[in-house]
């Protein structure tokens, strides 16, 4: 199966996506590695959508012409750790493999930092023995930080989770075009708007994990 991924879209979930979510959702190849049960019927997938979904901070249907083939979640926390969130996403299995999932987890990080613009940090805790998922944020800008033991259950087994992360700069490369304009001024060649080459200092913070999707302790729309 050949796949345009200049067709994939993200969008909000709506009440009519059931039947397509439930393909996926109810797919434990999908969610063996979500803190979700397996759904098993239209009805469980219309509750999903409209008490989890919908009123969620930031959750995308990832969509070729308009039908839902998987899921992207991001969780922005709060408090000091407000300069985070957590980031998980899903793929229907008929689409693994082709590139969609890459292509949306680049898609989603653009366009939250976009939508939160206080936040400088996505981080993605994958399973140590999800090697698939590991490739795709990787592929999508992720970089590992190290191996969490024991750090949390799923499905019912204690496991070890790979830390990763993507931060504001890496996804929207602003680091270095500010270095860029920067530059020029110090050499002479003065951009027409200086207020726009000034560097902000994005003010530090405690980089305090709860973990991805899968597993975090705080995220109530897991």
């Amino acid at each position: 199966m050949e796949i345009d991924l200049s067709k994939i879209t993200l969008r909000p979930f709506k009440l009519e996506d059931a039947d397509d979510f439930l393909s996926f959702a109810g797919d434990e190849q999908v969610t063996r590695h979500l803190r979700w049960k397996t759904l098993t019927s239209k009805e469980e997938a219309l509750t999903h959508i409209k008490d989890v979904c919908i009123p969620h901070p930031w959750r995308r249907s990832i969509c070729i012409e308009d039908r839902s083939i998987g899921f992207v979640s991001i969780f922005p926390f709060s408090g000091d750790d407000r300069c985070s969130a957590n980031f998980g996403f899903g793929v229907a299995v008929k689409y693994w493999g082709h590139g969609v999932a890459t292509k949306a987890v680049k898609m989603a990080a653009s366009q939250f930092f976009v939508d939160f613009p206080g936040v400088v940090r996505l981080e993605a805790f994958v399973d140590v023995d999800n090697k698939a998922s590991q490739r795709i944020v990787e592929k999508a800008g992720f970089q590992k930080e190290g191996m969490l033991r024991k750090y949390a259950h799923l499905k019912g087994k204690l496991r070890d989770l790979d830390s990763m992360h993507k931060t504001r700069e890496r996804a929207t490369g602003s680091k270095k075009k500010a270095w860029r304009k920067k530059r020029k001024y110090e050499l002479g060649r003065q951009p027409a708007n200086t207020k726009s080459a000034q560097v902000v200092k994005l003010q530090d913070c405690k980089e305090n994990s709860w973990g991805s999707e899968a597993v975090t302790r705080e995220n109530p729309y897991s």
